[in-house]
């Protein structure tokens, strides 16, 4: 499976694109996402930026096109900066004229066709599908599942890792895309730093490739153990996201303590 091919071919499901631009930055008007569009991405974007290492994607709603294409451009000759401190505050600075702001900036990784990483046998691992899932939800393992296994988006197979009878860690996977699930991983702070959460992610790749899916992996730009741990299960850096979401937004207003 070429990995970044089926990568590439979502993105345009994702932006109702009809061919991977050329241009080292293109800019669109937003237009709403569709069934198509990967789970997490719902409505209609009011910026994002989607970066894949040499050519920068921006989808930006008609009140922020222009400041949004000068951004980029005057990046240009060195791209990774439209994420990078100070310009991201400026930017930021333009979004919360209009009641918005960065609310997402996550790395995503996808496996490296030319390395071989096989499962840890040492640690007792368990495979659990469908219903079977719905034991682990209350169990503080928020970072490795969606929570439900209904709807768009939801939880389609887990391996989990039990020590004396108590599970210890999780790796789940969402169907996010029709091709593509997308790996979440949780270890009990006291069991971190043993090898469970690369054995658990090593494992569940597996068991997604077995089905003909890709599997995939994110994390917050910043969160280097869970980069380490990614690159240690065999993967490898795809692609970098950027998006703004309304300041009234629940979650939002609680980190900017507007609200309790």
């Amino acid at each position: 499976m070429d990995y970044l091919k089926v990568a590439k071919a979502q993105f345009l499901k994702d932006y109702s694109l009809k061919e991977f631009p050329t241009e080292e930055i293109y800019i669109q008007k937003s237009i709403p996402f569709t069934d198509e569009s990967m789970g997490y991405l719902s409505g209609t974007p009011f910026l994002n930026f989607v970066y894949f290492g040499t050519q920068l994607f921006i989808s930006a709603d008609s009140r922020i096109y222009d400041f949004a294409s000068a951004y980029a451009k005057r990046c240009r000759h060195d791209l990774f900066r439209v994420f990078d401190a100070p310009n991201i505050f400026h930017l930021n600075n333009e979004l919360e004229k209009y009641g918005f702001t960065v609310a997402h900036l996550a790395q995503y990784f996808l496996l490296d066709a030319n390395k071989n990483v096989k499962a840890d046998n040492s640690y007792p691992l368990e495979i659990l599908c469908k219903e079977q899932i719905e034991a682990l939800y209350g169990l503080g393992f928020d970072m490795a599942l969606c929570g439900t296994i209904k709807g768009r988006r939801h939880d389609v197979m887990a391996v989990v890792c039990r020590i004396d009878n108590q599970i210890v860690g999780v790796a789940g996977c969402s169907s996010d895309g029709k091709d593509m699930w997308q790996i979440g991983v949780d270890v009990l702070p006291q069991f971190q730093k043993k090898g469970i959460g690369t054995a658990l992610v090593v494992r569940l790749s597996e068991e997604i490739l077995k089905l003909g899916k890709c599997p995939f992996y994110c994390c917050a730009w910043s969160n280097l153990a869970s980069k380490r741990l990614a690159r240690r299960a065999g993967f490898i850096d795809g692609w970098v996201e950027l998006s703004a979401k309304s300041i009234e937004e629940d979650w939002i207003k609680k980190i900017r303590m507007l609200e309790g």
